[in-house]
This record gives C-alpha cells, sequence and structure tokens, in this order.
C-alpha cells in the first residue's frame, strides 16, 4: 500500500526523480499556478480514473475519485483494497489535505490541484467550438500553446516566459466522453521529469 501511495506522491506530485537522493522539500511556489475556484471547471461531475506515474523505468498505478459540486473540488485516492488512501479537497480557495495512510506527503497538495487545473481547465479559446489548427497566448507568466483537430483540443504546452523552470509541460488528450471528460491525458511534465497518464474510465454527470 505505502509503494502504491509513494509512486502516486513523486509522480503526481510533480517530484519524482527515480534516484535515492534525498531531493530538496518542494513549497508551494515551486510550481507555478494561479489557482482557480473550482466553479471554473463548469458544471458539476463524478470521474473514476486510473493514474499511471512514469519516471524513468520505474511505473505505479493509483485508483483516484474526482468529484466536482459547486464551488468545491474533492480528490479521493484508493489503494489496491480500495480503502481510502488520501482526501484532498479545494472549496473555494481553502485546500485541505487528509491522509489515511502511515506516510507524510513531502509536497504540498496544491501540486496535485495545479495538475489538474493545467490539464482540465477551460483556458482562452476553449470556448470556441469551431477552432481548429493552433494558437498560443501569454497567460500569468507563461506561454500557452494549443492544438486543435476535428474541433478537439488534442495537446496543451505551458513555458514559462522567464525560464524557471525551464522547459516544457506537455498535455496530450486522446478521446472524449459524451459528458466531454477527456478519455485520456497524458502530462508529461519537463519541470519536474515525470509523465502522469489519466484515464477517465467513467464520467457521471452531477
Amino acid at each position: 500500500m505505502n509503494r502504491v501511495v509513494r509512486a502516486f506522491c513523486w509522480g503526481l506530485l510533480a517530484a519524482c526523480s527515480g534516484q535515492p537522493v534525498p531531493r530538496p522539500r518542494l513549497t508551494a511556489e515551486m510550481y507555478p499556478w494561479r489557482l482557480r475556484e473550482p466553479a471554473a471547471l463548469g458544471r458539476d461531475f463524478l470521474w473514476q480514473q486510473r493514474l499511471t506515474a512514469r519516471t524513468g523505468a520505474r511505473e505505479d498505478s493509483l485508483t483516484v475519485a474526482v468529484q466536482k459540486k459547486g464551488n468545491t473540488l474533492t480528490l479521493i485516492g484508493l489503494t489496491p483494497f480500495q480503502t481510502k488512501a488520501f482526501v484532498l479537497r479545494q472549496d473555494g480557495t481553502d485546500v485541505q489535505f487528509q491522509s489515511f495512510v502511515d506516510r507524510e506527503m513531502p509536497f504540498p497538495p496544491r501540486f496535485v490541484l495545479v495538475d489538474v487545473q493545467r490539464a482540465y481547465l477551460a483556458l482562452a479559446g476553449d470556448a470556441t467550438p469551431a477552432l481548429v489548427g493552433h494558437r498560443s497566448w501569454p497567460l500569468d507568466g507563461e506561454q500557452v500553446d494549443e492544438h486543435y483537430a476535428e474541433h478537439q483540443l488534442t495537446e496543451r504546452r505551458f513555458r514559462r516566459l522567464d525560464g524557471q523552470p525551464p522547459g516544457v509541460v506537455r498535455i496530450r488528450y486522446q478521446g472524449r466522453w459524451p459528458g466531454g471528460a477527456p478519455k485520456r491525458v497524458v502530462i508529461d511534465n519537463g519541470w519536474f521529469g515525470y509523465t502522469l497518464t489519466v484515464e477517465t474510465v467513467a464520467e457521471t454527470a452531477l
């Protein structure tokens, strides 16, 4: 159980290195993003997701339930025994995290919410259903690039204008559920050196 939770921490929380040498302690400010309130995600939903974190040759998975209701977003991580590993909740601007395993998360829970918003939040241009091709614009100190095919968002990239952190966060999308949720999202985070594959296996409108 702890192995799975540890893999989630090092993968989803954007700091896995695959090395035994301890890394400097991360703070919330190290992963840049202006955290929006959950209402910005749009209509209410419940997603069942399978996360696969990869760093180097290592690969681990975790099941997560993601619920957005009103201005509250709740993520529940499950162990292989389908018991709670953690609960992460954002209610408006308030973020709360609770762990149910005997291991402290070494990284701020905010990192999880940043990945969720980078991947699923509607940004400039997303509301234009006829958009095709490519568009690019600055956003909060970053350069955002989006690619569309057949009127669907297929790729999104983030690059810091000041180069800190260096590299690119690349997000790719495959397939859509009837309610609009991407069936498969792959986050290649060049800032912190991990790849996260998120497969939404079920979608329910609330």
